[in-house]
């Protein structure tokens, strides 16, 4: 008994720790498809082995041994040993390089990609409370630049890719493609509607789009059904608006002090016995304390937002319907938007044969504030007593003080205009496939698009009383007008593609060949009527018309494209891009060719890199090189503009004879923008994907690039009918960018607590190379919206510079003493203390544009985005961080302020009181060298770091959720742009402009508001 005891212990001992042979085969659980490159280790050794590419494997293990199975891009397999041969199936891994993402013309997985692609998806851009989906993507994409130039409700931010790419207004945009379909300029696409979207940002993966991809190209895919139950999804959220900062103007007893410095050092004022004192005017002044800038807010604007969706399928047909509603009501007065939007995405596959049509329109109706106003609310005096709005009659006691009742008048005016747009816009494409034979496919995309936007504006009459009850003629407004535009726009694209893809042993190729033609037509109408009879019926048949206008343009583009994809078991992957373009925006040279070539290399896939597998999972080396171009121009740029009803006197008896006359110059030899690209990259992920690196180096180099020139005087450029031809558009100069892309993420799960980290990097450096002359300087930027003609302007264009660099005159504090006055005056005879000091920086004696020197630029030295996202048990909490640093801003609005002698600074000006103060003594000129646009007194520094998003939801447990036929319940609430650290004083730091020489100018610029909601989302 006992023998037989022990003889079985030691058999069992014998079996437990036997080495088996074991073996089988990794498929994929979606496809059934093997799996090369799968990583096998014994759990808690380092003893293991990788599959074949036919997803063989072979390990020497013993019973009760546990086999990991991992592979970036599936989730990971643990085994127990059991018997000789064990099969596994392995899921993909959606946050994995096998997600697959969009690129040119069709899909990839991530990991064959080789060129420089950044993705989002919906979770993220939902996160942001917009009706525009730029603002959304803001810091969550390297190299991705987004600037809410002007917060106005129905406005979109601006997008650059990889820096400044053009000289011209919008020319650095990038192209958008909605569904295969292109837009030049944002689609205005309802973020609820997007499923995901990729971002093209270098040469080697833009080149599929040739002519127009200059700025990189953003892919937007918009959400589409799946088979399976109907399901029904809800997302409502409601919030409130605010204004958190503000320009620092003085209050009623500042502004008298001020104005008392103002008119001491006046030499042309009897100080103290007679000067201007505005409670002469005023004598009720000292009651008053009006907040002119707070007039114009809206505290607790409203912002909602609905959207219902309805997607599902079955038997190979699929739907998606979306519908949203949007209204957002504007922090400042008279500002509004609304949008009703409906997306209807229906695919069928039966066979070999797969049909996707995809429908969307959108209604619109915006109303702007009006222009300018902030500049008027500046320069309202806060001891003047505030006034009705809604009146149309404004009664003042001025009497002696005509200029300042037409401040107000021209306040209470502009307070009572109408100005709106009204938008519909239809969007259609189908896409069509067919597999002639295995792996050889034609598609088809044919797209059609519609947009109509009708413009309004109304500027009422009213009367402005004096105190004894009389007209005041020159502050009043009896001539009430009427403008009316009517802009159509239709597109057409079509799109024809043969795509041919082989897999055989380690080998796999796919090839793409097609051409696409596009057109569109344009056209504008302008009309309008003046003298309306009564602001309660602003129709064109109650006043007197006016000479209508209308504008008519028409492009046509035709294109080639190609493509070769190659990779070799997964480990080597080639690409090979060529686009030839021919465009009808130019002349004699309408064809373009933009080849790329980018390569890839996983070498964590390599034998010498099998002992880091457990700890780098994967590692990728991406090279690409690629052209893409721009003919981003007005359409007939190179052809002559030839007028009718052009008078001439001709003969020895002078008649007067109609003619035609070509008043300005043309160059018919324009061509495309190059863009020469550069990039090379790394891919890391760590862990089976825990956490994960990427960094991008890139160059890209402008060439031939394209802007409107002034022609000089002698030229003889002729204006006609109050139209100026002093510029014509040709190839001047060349750009540089040249910068770096980091961008990370870690997950970790600290028991019940999920968290994820996330972060990106750039810095881009923008160097203008060459202008077409050498030492030329192109000056352009106007800091000033309302007093243009005595603005001088404060960016240009100059090789070595940034474009849009900064160069204005150098100050150097104020002139404090006598001593120093005596100096100064050689330089500036009229110059009193009190005054700026300029520098004379050639030390010529004169100050002219060659004392000018460079002061910064818009673009920063770095951007940076941050998001953490957590969730415990039921609750999920997003936070998310955007900031930018070594910007420069011109502040215009304080030089206004400071020219309207309101700015709080000038209570700290120099005086004998403050002799040390560098603040400029204000002065009664309004275009002093005090206050001259063109210097550096009114620079500042850009840079700050926002609170971007910070959210926190709550979510039913599904055992609640089931009994009442609920599949998903979630309330949220969310605060947006809550707070901005920075040194800035101005309204807000963001500013921007699709005008790259206005792109750091504040000029009155509507302010991002802080935005606090509440939101549901329920899925049925």
């Amino acid at each position: 008994m006992h023998f037989v005891f022990i003889s079985a212990l030691l058999l069992s001992f014998k079996v437990s720790s036997q080495t088996l042979n074991v073996k089988g085969t990794v498929l994929s659980e979606e496809s059934g498809q093997p799996i090369p490159g799968v990583t096998v280790i014994i759990k808690g050794t380092t003893t293991g082995t990788f599959t074949d590419f036919n997803g063989l494997y072979t390990i020497n293990a013993a019973l009760d041994n546990v086999l990991v199975f991992s592979y970036v891009g599936l989730e990971e397999v643990e085994l127990a040993v059991t018997k000789p041969i064990h099969n596994i199936l392995m899921k993909e891994n959606l946050t994995g390089l096998d997600e697959i993402v969009v690129v040119g013309y069709g899909t990839a997985k991530k990991r064959e990609l080789t060129g420089a692609i950044s993705s989002v998806k919906s979770k993220d851009i939902n996160k942001t409370v917009t009706s525009d989906f730029a603002t959304a993507i803001q810091g969550r994409m390297a190299g991705v630049s987004v600037r809410q130039g002007n917060a106005a409700p129905g406005e979109n931010a601006n997008i650059t890719i990889r820096g400044i790419t053009s000289f011209q207004d919008g020319g650095s945009g990038p192209l958008y493609v909605v569904d295969g379909v292109t837009y030049i300029e944002n689609p205005n696409i309802t973020p609820q509607e997007i499923e995901s979207i990729e971002v093209l940002k270098d040469g080697a993966s833009a080149a599929i789009y040739g002519s127009r991809a200059s700025g990189g190209v953003i892919l937007i895919t918009t959400k589409k059904g799946k088979e399976g139950q109907m399901k029904v999804s809800l997302d409502s959220y409601y919030g409130v608006q605010n204004i958190t900062s503000g320009l620092p103007l003085a209050n009623t007893l500042e502004a008298l002090y001020i104005n008392d410095l103002q008119y001491r050092y006046d030499e042309n004022v009897n100080y103290p016995d007679n000067y201007p004192n505005p409670l002469d005017q005023n004598p009720d002044g000292l009651e008053y304390n009006t907040d002119w800038m707070n007039l114009l807010q809206v505290d607790l604007a409203p912002i909602q937002n609905h959207s219902l969706n309805v997607n599902g399928g079955k038997n190979g047909l699929t739907y998606s319907v979306i519908g949203t509603f949007f209204n957002q009501t504007g922090a400042l007065i008279n500002s509004e938007y609304k949008k009703q939007s409906l997306r209807s995405n229906t695919g069928f596959k039966k066979g070999k044969f797969t049909i996707q049509a995809n429908l969307s329109t959108n209604f619109s109706e915006q109303k702007r504030e009006p222009y300018g106003i902030i500049y008027d609310a500046i320069r309202l005096q806060p001891y003047r007593p505030p006034f009705d709005i809604t009146s149309d009659v404004f009664q003042t006691n001025l009497d002696n003080d005509d200029q300042n009742t037409q401040r107000i008048s021209n306040f209470a005016g502009k307070l009572k205009q109408e100005s709106s747009n009204k938008i519909n816009n239809f969007n259609a494409n189908i896409q069509l496939a067919y597999e002639i034979v295995e792996g050889l496919t034609a598609r088809a995309n044919i797209g059609r698009s519609f947009y109509n936007k009708k413009d309004r504006f109304f500027q009422p009459s009213f009367q402005v009383l004096s105190g004894n009850g009389e007209i005041n003629l020159g502050a009043s407004n009896l001539n009430a007008q009427l403008r009316l535009g009517d802009a159509t726009s239709t597109r057409s694209i079509d799109e024809f593609t043969l795509n041919y893809t082989k897999i055989f042993k380690k080998h796999n190729f796919k090839f793409l060949i097609g051409n696409t033609y596009e057109s569109s037509k344009y056209e504008f109408y302008r009309t309008g009527a003046n003298n309306i009879t009564s602001n309660f019926t602003p129709v064109l048949g109650n006043g007197d018309p006016i000479v209508g206008t209308q504008t008519i343009n028409k492009t046509e583009s035709i294109s080639y494209i190609g493509r070769i994809n190659y990779n070799y078991n997964w480990k080597y992957f080639l690409s090979l891009v060529v686009r030839r373009d021919g465009s009808s925006n130019f002349g004699n040279q309408k064809f373009g060719t933009f080849p790329s070539i980018s390569a890839g290399w996983t070498f964590s896939n390599e034998p010498f890199f099998k002992n880091l597998k457990n700890t780098v999972s994967m590692a990728k080396l991406r090279l690409g090189y690629g052209n893409t171009g721009s003919d981003r121009i007005p359409p007939y740029g190179y052809s002559p503009i030839v007028i009718a009803n052009v008078d001439y006197i001709l003969g020895e008896q002078p008649n007067l004879i109609s003619g035609m006359t070509q008043p300005g110059y043309v160059d018919p030899n324009l061509k495309w923008e190059t863009n020469i690209s550069k990039n090379i990259g790394l891919d890391f992920k760590f862990k089976g994907g825990k956490a994960g690196l990427e960094i991008d180096l890139y160059e890209q180099n402008k060439k031939d690039m394209l802007l409107a020139i002034t022609t000089p005087i002698s030229a003889g450029s002729t204006p006609v009918n109050g139209e100026t031809y002093d510029r014509f558009l040709t190839n001047i100069g060349d750009l540089r960018n040249r910068g770096v892309e980091v961008s990370a993420h870690y997950n970790h799960k600290f028991g019940p607590v999920g968290l994820k980290f996330s972060g990106n990097f750039t810095k881009n450096k923008n160097t203008v190379v060459s202008l077409s002359r050498e030492g030329e300087i192109i000056f352009d930027g106007y800091p000033n919206i309302i007093r243009v003609n005595q603005n001088e302007p404060v960016a240009v264009l100059e090789a070595g510079l940034p474009v849009g660099a900064f160069k204005v005159y150098q100050t150097d504090g104020t002139v404090k003493t006598d001593q120093e006055l005596e100096i100064y005056q050689l330089l500036d005879a009229n110059a009193r203390k009190g005054d700026l000091r300029y520098v004379d920086t050639d030390g010529n004696g004169e100050l002219n544009n060659n004392d000018k020197v460079y002061k910064g630029s818009y673009q920063p030295d770095f951007e940076i985005g941050f998001n953490v996202d957590a969730n415990y048990k039921n609750f999920d909490f997003s936070v998310q961080f955007y900031g930018v640093s070594g910007n420069t801003i011109y502040n215009g609005q304080k030089q206004y302020a400071y020219s309207t002698k309101r700015h709080r600074d000038l209570v700290n000006s120099w005086s004998d009181e403050n002799p040390t103060s560098n603040i400029p003594t204000p002065r009664s000129s309004i275009e002093h060298p005090n206050v001259n646009t063109a210097t550096d007194y009114f620079l500042e520094d850009g840079s700050f770091l926002r609170l971007r998003n910070i959210i926190l939801g709550y979510s039913l447990q599904n055992n609640l959720l089931d009994k009442i036929g609920i599949e998903n319940f979630r309330v949220y609430i969310n605060a947006q742009n809550a707070i901005t650290w920075t040194n800035y004083s101005g309204f807000d730091p963001e500013v921007g402009s699709s005008n790259p020489f206005n792109g750091g100018l504040d000029r009155g610029n509507y302010p991002v508001t802080a935005t606090y909601s509440a939101g549901i989302s329920i899925t049925f």
